[in-house]
């Protein structure tokens, strides 16, 4: 399935998204209040309400005509914009440029044969396939197997930065979902207009002999293969060869996606791109990010996302998290900061929620936004740990949130617990999954594991310990013999790369630890020998960096702290890089056996 694609490094802040913003003004708002919270963001996301009638490429004349002056006052705050996309356009030739070019192109899915076009079909869609979602319109669906259909896309793209300078792009809707398929009308079909929908034939392909335990369970409205999306007997062709959408079903957003990825590359040309999906296959890790769906404020569900989450590392999509504080119905604030917590360790971070719900950003709220805060500075302050693990995911597709069995094969009671997770092998995080709790059971596999924020002790034996968890507090631990790289945080990754860096070195039983630093510019395309490569090793009671390549990359970057977790006492010298340091440089705190040490060092 390919290793996954390397994401630039701002794309590890925070994301802030919701459907239902009424306007620009709206934005504006959330954002001054994320600000005057001190809270961290790096991306703003604008769902299908910028969309005039939610029609792709299109920006609404109202309520968000000024959006490119939005979006330079986001850059000017280096905050990045991600707009939505969906894939069906609607068949308006007369008024919507998009259509037409995409018809002159050719580019949608037809029928597969011409005697399944239905009589009403709509002037001027030939033998496409129409559907119906969002618009007021009636709608057909681009086939991305096409090189024609490819370059349409890229095309619109390119028309829709020129109105609006966006960062990224979001493709939702891509299974491709459809809206009343088989019934009367859909739900949200125009009530002067007379009832109509998409029809599928019935024959071997809409109506398979065995039928798919898809039509008889969740929320199927029609019992039939073809629900909430369009019809099995359509066809695709990449133009040597024709395709039944039977087949080629599960790759539509597959498809979309690398249509959207190659269309971003000729819009930033040596850079790395974003794109998040909702619909993946195996491979799509090579180009997309992915949530985890519209999920609901539920505690069930908040800790499926983590089951959810470790799924997909192992489908090769490690960019991965859930709608933080839930799409559907509202969250109370004990819900909705206990999910920021978990959201926070999520490798995709965004919170998100649905049209006709209260604002659920992190500042909505003043609980809410001091312990988001709070747990967002944890996750910047170690973002440099997180994309060491994205560029081994990328080099050697490799995981990035784990199970604690993928960490501890031999270890059979780890084999059980789905409602811990380790960020590569060197942070174990227990989020709290249900009301009311104030301390939570952790196991701990075998090692010495030490409170990532303070540095204690928490157990040196494999067994399950109860673990104090208040409201404000997520338990997250370092592993023992785990060499831990970080900056201080920032209110965005662009001021954070700027940060000196740290080291948080927990020891293990033997005093010893060891770890890497990845670093490069943060959002080119991926050099290894352009870029920094350092391995470190604290044995012996010294601590050694061996530079692999790339000290040209991190020239003018320098280490100003180094903490010690499991320090058996103050010692009574250190020296760095052969010269002495003043005893002033460092503090012991016996209680806790942590060292800090403050220095002065290059990393080159």
């Amino acid at each position: 399935v390919g290793t996954a694609e390397f994401p630039p490094y701002w794309s590890l802040g925070f994301h802030l998204s919701r459907y239902g913003y009424t306007g620009t003004d709206h934005i504006r708002e959330v954002r001054q209040r994320m600000k005057d919270a001190g809270i961290p963001q790096d991306v703003q996301v604008a769902d299908i309400d910028y969309m005039d009638r939610y029609r792709d490429f299109t920006i609404d004349p109202t309520n968000w005509a000024d959006l490119p002056a939005l979006t330079d006052e986001l850059h000017a705050d280096d905050v990045k914009l991600t707009l939505i996309l969906d894939p069906a356009v609607v068949i308006d030739f007369d008024n919507y440029p998009p259509a037409v070019r995409g018809r002159d192109a050719d580019a949608f899915i037809k029928w597969m044969s011409p005697d399944l076009v239905p009589s009403d079909q709509p002037e001027g869609t030939s033998d496409y396939m129409v559907g119906y979602v969002w618009p007021d319109d009636k709608t057909i669906f681009p086939d991305f197997f096409k090189n024609e259909t490819r370059d349409w896309w890229a095309n619109e793209l390119a028309i829709l930065h020129d109105l609006v300078p966006f960062d990224a792009i979001w493709i939702d809707m891509n299974e491709p979902a459809n809206f009343g398929t088989n019934m009367d009308k859909p739900f949200n079909y125009p009530e002067d207009l007379e009832p109509w929908s998409l029809k599928c034939p019935y024959n071997e392909y809409d109506s398979p002999p065995y039928p798919t335990k898809t039509i008889r369970v969740g929320n199927s409205e029609s019992f039939r293969l073809s629900d909430h999306s369009i019809c099995l007997s359509a066809k695709q062709t990449d133009g040597e060869q024709t395709y039944l959408f039977y087949d080629t079903h599960s790759l539509y957003g597959w498809s979309e996606t690398v249509a959207t990825y190659n269309g971003l590359m000729q819009l930033f040309p040596g850079k790395r791109q974003v794109v998040l999906s909702r619909s993946t296959f195996p491979g799509s890790g090579q180009y997309v990010i992915h949530w985890l769906g519209d999920n609901s404020a539920d505690w069930t569900q908040m800790a499926m996302s983590v089951v959810g989450m470790i799924e997909f590392n192992m489908f090769g999509i490690p960019n991965v998290g859930a709608d933080i504080c839930g799409f559907f119905n509202e969250p109370d604030v004990e819900m909705c900061a206990r999910w920021m917590e978990l959201g926070a360790f999520y490798p995709f971070s965004r919170n998100h929620n649905a049209e006709g719900t209260i604002d659920q950003d992190p500042a909505y709220d003043p609980t809410v936004a001091a312990i988001s805060k709070d747990v967002l500075e944890l996750r910047y302050k170690y973002l440099p740990y997180l994309y060491s693990l994205f560029h081994m995911a990328h080099m050697h597709g490799e995981s990035v949130a784990r199970p604690l069995y993928n960490v501890f094969p031999k270890d059979i009671t780890a084999r059980d617990v789905d409602d811990q997770f380790f960020w590569g092998t060197g942070i174990m995080i227990a989020p709290v999954l249900a009301p009311g709790l104030t301390e939570r059971d952790v196991y701990f596999p075998e090692g010495v594991w030490y409170d990532l924020v303070t540095g204690e002790v928490q157990s040196n034996a494999a067994g399950v310990l109860s673990i104090a968890a208040p409201l404000e507090k997520i338990p997250v631990f370092a592993r023992g013999g785990t060499i831990l790289p970080n900056q201080a945080p920032a209110i965005n990754t662009v001021l954070s790369r700027q940060n000196p860096f740290g080291l948080t070195i927990a020891l293990d039983e033997n005093q010893y630890a060891e770890g890497e630093i990845f670093w490069d510019d943060g959002d080119g395309i991926h050099v290894m020998m352009d870029a920094y490569m350092a391995m470190m090793t604290f044995n012996s009671n010294s601590l050694s960096t061996m530079i692999m390549h790339g000290e040209d990359t991190v020239a003018g970057l320098s280490f100003d702290n180094v903490v010690f977790y499991g320090y058996p006492s103050s010692p009574s010298s250190i020296t760095v890089n052969g010269e002495a340091l003043d005893s002033s440089a460092w503090a012991y705190d016996g209680a806790l056996a942590v060292l800090t040490v403050s220095i002065d060092a290059p990393l080159n």
